[in-house]
C-alpha cells in the first residue's frame, strides 16, 4: 500500500462541530494500523475505512496524516515522570527508563521515525512534538535543581546543557535503535563528575559548566556515572552471564524434553509393532506403530496453541515448566504399561494416550525455550544462542539411542522385548528431575517483561498472529517440511527400512544415527554462527537442496548393504543437509514475529510444520514403499516436493540476521 503525501501545512477546514465519539474512532484506528502495517503504509484512506467514516471527515479535522497521527499516538498531556527521593544518579537513572516507556510502546516505535521525517517541514507540528520530547525530561532538570539546591550536585553545573545532552542522547539512542532495551546501557552505578564529591582522574568525564562541554568520542557522550553513549548497541559481542545461564538451561531442558520423545520414536521402529500390535501382518503392524508415532505429532499444534496463548501472557518461563513435568510423568508411564499380551486392545489405546500427552508437552517446549535463548542473546549473536535450544534434539537422540543401544546390547533379544525396552523410559524421571531444578533458576528476557509490565500483553495472541502475521506463519511452516521430514526419514524410518528391506540390518542405522547426533552437537551452532554472519536465508537454502540429494545417497547406500556407505549418507543428511537449516530456525522464527506474539507465531508455525511434514513423513514412507513395490523412489519424490516447498519459502521469507528483535515488527 501506498502512503498518501503528508501534506505538511494544509490548514484544516473549519467545518461542522466535531463529535467526539467520532474522533475517538478515527484515533483508535490510527493507532491500531499504525501498529498494524507502520507509519509508512498508513494513509488516511485507510484510517477512514477502518474508522467507518470518510476522509472528508478526516480532512476536516486534521491537515495532514502527521497532524493526525501526532495527536493519536502522544497522551492529551505529557507524561510526568515521578522523581523518586534517593541518589540522583539512581533517580535520573529511573526517569530515563520512564521516559524510554513512553517512546517505546508498541505504537510509538511504529509512528516515531517517521512522523519526525514528515514534520521536519511543518514549523508549527515540529514546534509541538518538540515541546512533547522537551517535556518528557522537565522533572529530569527539576531534579538537577533540586539537586544542586541539597548540595548533591556542583554548583557550577547549568542544568540546561546537562539535561540537553542526557534527553537527546537518550531520544537519539530511541530513535536509531528502538528496540534494543536496556533502559540503563552505559549509565554506570558511579558517582558523576557534576556530583558532589571527589572526582575520579580514571574516568573519562565530561565536565558540564556553563557553555562548557567536552566530549570523548563519535557519538560519546561520557557524562560521569550516566556514561550515556551512542555507540551502536548492535557492534557488542559481550556476553552476560544470564544470557550463557539461560542458553545452557534450554540446552539442558530440551535435551531432557526430546530425550522422551525420541525414545517413543525408537521404540516405535524397534519394538512396539511385536509388543502392541502383534496380531496384524508385518506391514500392517509397522503402520499402526507409526501412526501412534504421528500421534505426538498431531497433538503438537494443539500444545503450541495453548503455551503460545500462555507464554505470551504470563511469561515462557511458567509454561517451559509445566511442560517438562508433562513430558516427564507421560514418559514414565509409557515404562509402566501392560502390552497387548497382557491386557489387550488397551494397552495400544493407553501407548496411543501417553505418546499424545507426550505431543502436547513437545508443542508447549520448544517456543519457550527458542525464544529464552534468542531473546537474551547478545546482538550478532543470536543464530548461536538460539542453536542452543536446538542442540537438544541431536543431544535427546544421543542419549535416547545410546541408552537404547545398550540397553538392547546388555538384555539381549527376548530380554530387550521382555522387559529391557522399559528401562530408558524409566530413567527419565531421573532427568526430568535435574531439568527441573536447572528450569526454575531462569528467568524471562528483559524484551519479554517489558511488554508483560506495561500492560501491552494480547489477550488472544493466537488469533491475533493469525490476524496480522499469516504470511509468517504460513512462512514458518513452510521452512519445516524439508527440515523435519527429511530427519525423521533418515533416523526414524531408516531403522525400520534398514531392517526389512535391506541387507545391512538395523543395527548399522542406530550406530550412524549416533554418529550423527554426536556430530551435531558441533554441527549445528557452526551453521547458526555461519547465519549470523552470511544471513538465515543462504544457509537455508543450501541445505534443503542438500538434502534432497542427501536422502537419494542414503537409498542407494541401503541398496548396496555397505556400511560405511550408509552410514556416511545418514551423517552427510543429518550433519550437513539438516543441520544447515536447523541451526538457523530458533533465530530466523523468533526474528520473524514480534515480542507480544512471538511465542505463539513461532510455535504456532514451527509445530503446524511438524505436523504436517514430520509426523506423517514415516507412515507416507511406509505407504509409499508398498506402493512402489518395494522401491524407495516414490519417497524420493515425496521429498522433492517437500523441498521445493521449503526452497521457496526460505526464498521469500524475510532476511533478519541485521534486525533487533524488538518488540514489533
Amino acid at each position: 500500500m501506498k502512503a498518501e503525501p503528508s501534506a505538511v501545512g494544509k490548514t484544516a477546514g473549519a467545518g461542522r462541530p466535531r463529535d467526539p465519539r467520532i474522533d475517538a474512532a478515527i484515533l483508535q484506528a490510527t493507532v491500531d494500523l499504525l501498529v498494524e502495517i507502520g507509519y509508512a503504509n498508513l494513509t488516511m484512506a485507510a484510517v477512514a475505512e477502518r474508522a467507518q467514516t470518510t476522509k472528508t471527515a478526516l480532512y476536516r479535522r486534521w491537515s495532514s496524516k502527521a497532524e493526525l497521527v501526532h495527536e493519536a499516538v502522544f497522551p492529551a498531556t505529557a507524561s510526568g515522570l515521578t522523581a523518586p527521593a534517593g541518589d540522583i544518579a539512581a533517580d535520573i537513572r529511573a526517569m530515563i527508563g520512564a521516559a524510554r516507556d513512553v517512546f517505546t510502546s508498541p505504537v510509538m516505535r511504529a509512528a516515531l521515525p517517521g512522523l519526525v521525517a514528515d514534520v521536519v517541514a511543518d514549523t508549527d507540528l515540529n514546534s509541538r512534538v518538540m515541546q512533547r520530547f522537551a517535556g518528557t525530561f522537565v522533572t529530569v532538570r527539576a531534579r538537577i535543581v533540586d539537586g544542586i539546591v541539597r548540595g548533591e550536585v556542583q554548583p557550577d553545573v547549568d542544568p540546561d546543557r546537562l539535561v540537553e545532552l542526557i534527553g537527546g542522547s537518550t531520544m537519539l539512542r530511541m530513535l536509531l535503535w528502538p528496540n534494543v532495551n536496556s533502559t540503563t546501557s552505559g549509565w554506570r552505578r558511579r558517582r558523576p563528575s557534576w556530583c558532589t564529591g571527589p572526582p575520579s582522574s580514571s574516568d573519562a568525564r565530561t565536565r558540564l559548566h556553563h557553555g562548557e562541554s567536552k566530549s570523548s568520542g563519535w557519538f560519546a557522550l561520557r557524562i560521569a556515572c550516566a556514561d550515556v553513549t551512542l555507540t551502536d548497541p548492535r557492534s557488542t559481542v559481550a556476553t552476560n552471564p544470564s544470557a550463557r545461564t539461560v542458553a545452557l538451561g534450554s540446552a539442558i531442558g530440551t535435551t531432557i524434553e526430546w530425550y522422551d520423545f525420541y525414545l517413543y520414536a525408537t521404540a516405535a521402529a524397534l519394538v512396539f509393532k511385536p509388543l502392541f500390535f502383534p496380531n496384524i501382518s508385518s506391514t500392517a503392524g509397522t503402520l499402526a506403530s507409526f501412526a501412534t508415532y504421528a500421534a505426538g505429532f498431531g497433538a503438537r499444534p494443539l500444545g503450541a496453541l495453548v503455551s503460545g496463548h500462555y507464554g505470551d501472557r504470563l511469561g515462557r518461563k511458567t509454561v517451559l515448566v509445566i511442560a517438562l513435568v508433562g513430558m516427564g510423568l507421560s514418559t514414565f508411564a509409557i515404562g509402566l504399561l501392560p502390552t497387548y499380551a497382557q491386557v489387550g486392545l488397551i494397552a495400544p489405546a493407553l501407548l496411543a494416550t501417553l505418546r499424545l500427552l507426550q505431543g502436547l508437552a513437545v508443542g508447549a517446549e520448544w517456543g519457550g525455550a527458542a525464544l529464552l535463548s534468542v531473546e537474551h542473546a547478545p546482538p550478532g549473536h543470536r543464530g548461536l544462542f538460539g542453536s542452543f535450544t536446538q542442540l537438544g534434539s541431536p543431544a535427546g537422540m544421543l542419549l535416547s539411542t545410546a541408552v537404547f543401544y545398550v540397553t538392547k546390547t546388555v538384555t539381549g533379544g527376548e530380554a530387550f522385548l521382555a522387559y529391557g525396552w522399559r528401562i530408558p523410559f524409566l530413567l527419565s524421571a531421573v532427568l526430568v528431575v535435574v531439568g527441573l531444578v536447572i528450569r526454575l533458576k531462569l528467568t524471562d528476557a528483559e524484551v519479554f517483561t517489558r511488554v508483560r509490565d506495561r500492560g501491552d500483553v494480547v489477550r488472544l495472541p493466537v488469533l491475533e498472529v493469525l490476524r496480522t502475521q499469516p504470511r509468517n506463519v504460513v512462512i514458518t511452516t513452510a521452512l519445516r517440511f524439508s527440515q523435519i521430514a527429511l530427519f525423521v526419514l533418515l533416523t526414524t524410518y531408516s531403522l525400520t527400512y534398514l531392517q526389512d528391506s535391506s541387507s545391512a540390518g538395523s543395527q548399522v542405522g542406530l550406530t550412524a544415527v549416533l554418529i550423527a547426533s554426536a556430530v551435531g552437537l558441533i554441527s549445528t551452532p557452526a551453521w547458526a554462527m555461519l547465519s549470523d554472519r552470511v544471513g538465515r536465508r543462504p544457509p537455508y537454502l543450501f541445505g534443503a537442496l542438500a538434502g534432497l540429494i542427501a536422502l537419494t545417497l542414503f537409498f542407494v547406500a541401503a541398496g548396496t548393504g555397505s556400511h560405511v556407505a550408509i552410514v556416511l549418507a545418514i551423517v552427510f543428511g543429518v550433519n550437513v543437509a539438516h543441520d544447515a537449516m536447523y541451526g538457523p530456525q530458533a533465530a530466523w522464527f523468533g526474528e520473524l514475529f514480534d515480542t507480544r506474539l512471538r511465542y505463539s507465531g513461532a510455535s504456532l508455525g514451527y509445530q503446524i510444520g511438524a505436523v504436517l511434514s514430520g509426523g506423517f513423513a514415516p507412515l507416507i514412507a511406509a505407504a509409499l514403499l508398498v506402493a512402489g513395490g518395494g522401491s524407495p523412489w516414490l519417497i524420493v519424490g515425496y521429498f522433492a516436493v517437500l523441498t521445493v516447498i521449503t526452497s521457496t519459502a526460505a526464498y521469500f521469507a524475510r532476511e533478519t540476521h541485521l534486525d533487533e528483535i524488538g518488540e514489533t515488527r
